[in-house]
C-alpha cells in the first residue's frame, strides 16, 4: 500500500466527535492497530476535538489522516484548530496526548499526532 491521505471537514460541534472517533477507529484498524492502540488514538482525538469545539455554528474540524504502510503508522493533523493555549484544559490535554502518542507537534496552524504499530 502506498501512502494514503484522507481529508475531512466536520462541523466543530460536540455531537460530531463520535463521527471523528469512528472514522479514526476504522482507519487505524486498516493498518492492523491493536485494540489498545485504537483506544489510545480515539482518546487523543477526543481530547483534541474537545479543545477545538466551536462556540459558533461556523467552526470546522479540518482533519487529515495519512496512512503510511512503510512506517506502519497513522498521522492525524488537525488543521486550523482554534485552541486557546492559555486555557487550563489545554495543559491537561497536552499531558494526556504526550503520554499516549509517540510523536506530537503543536504549531500555530495545526496540531499533528503520530502513532506507530
Amino acid at each position: 500500500m502506498t501512502r494514503q491521505v484522507f481529508d475531512f471537514s466536520v462541523p466543530a460541534l460536540s455531537e460530531n466527535i463520535t463521527i471523528i472517533r469512528l472514522t479514526t477507529s476504522a482507519i487505524a484498524s486498516k493498518l492492523n492497530f491493536t485494540i489498545d492502540q485504537i483506544e489510545d488514538l480515539k482518546l487523543c482525538v477526543s481530547e483534541l476535538c474537545n479543545l477545538g469545539i466551536s462556540k459558533e455554528d461556523d467552526g470546522l474540524f479540518q482533519i487529515r489522516y495519512c496512512l503510511d504502510k512503510e512506517e506502519n503508522g497513522i498521522e492525524i493533523k488537525f488543521i486550523d484548530l482554534k485552541i486557546d493555549d492559555q486555557a487550563e484544559n489545554f495543559e491537561i490535554s497536552k499531558m494526556i496526548l504526550q503520554a499516549l502518542i509517540e510523536e506530537i507537534e503543536f504549531a500555530e496552524e495545526y496540531i499533528k499526532i503520530k502513532l506507530f504499530v
